[in-house]
């Protein structure tokens, strides 16, 4: 009788401990706003001039477009774009200035809902900036983008890398690999060549 009276005990303080939980499920309509949380289905890339927005619900079938809004920090939402294609998975924006911070949301216009964001808005500050990183450990070399923020791409799988240097000329990185006795270039869109022993 006792362990019965203590398992009821138990079961009846679960219940209660779960009915005040939040509703987290973003595919709950009563699910609170997630905007809050650390998740963006969206990705500013800062490049000389422009930022790319990046986002992917190709997956989902009752997505019927998509609006991008931005501001400055501490300011008032602004469309940038008019709807978007529901196939569309980049965005380009070129009213930006070298230097200035911006503020991105995404929004779904979703079959029989209001429009709602995506999540959590992104920053992004364009310039001029290229910088390249080596991940030794990894083997990989980063070109990161022009406020260190995200990344273009990592390229390699270099077995023992060397050293790393920017060609000015182009904006491409040579690489100098010990492991495998090499130079290469990664061209400034990725392209890897292999120039032969070092």
């Amino acid at each position: 009788m006792r362990s019965c009276l203590w398992i009821g005990c138990c079961l009846g303080a679960l219940v209660l401990a779960c009915s005040d939980r939040p509703r987290r499920n973003p595919l709950d309509p009563q699910a609170e706003d997630l905007q809050s949380e650390s998740f963006s289905a969206l990705t500013a890339l800062a490049l000389d001039g422009q930022v790319e927005l990046r986002w992917d619900f190709s997956h989902f079938s009752d997505i019927e477009g998509y609006r991008l809004y931005r501001r400055l920090p501490g300011g008032e939402w602004g469309p940038i774009t008019p709807v978007l294609a529901p196939d569309a998975t980049t965005y380009a924006d070129g009213g930006v200035q070298n230097g200035t911070s911006y503020e991105y949301q995404l929004s779904l216009l979703i079959a029989g809902e209001d429009e709602r964001p995506s999540g959590r808005p992104v920053s992004a500050t364009p310039g001029p900036e290229v910088a390249w990183v080596a991940d030794r450990h990894a083997g990989l070399v980063w070109k990161i983008s022009a406020d260190a923020r995200s990344a273009h791409f990592a390229q390699g799988r270099f077995f023992d890398l060397a050293a790393i240097a920017l060609d000015v000329a182009n904006g491409s990185c040579w690489v100098s690999d010990r492991g495998f006795a090499g130079l290469y270039r990664i061209a400034e869109d990725g392209a890897l060549a292999a120039l032969g022993a070092a």
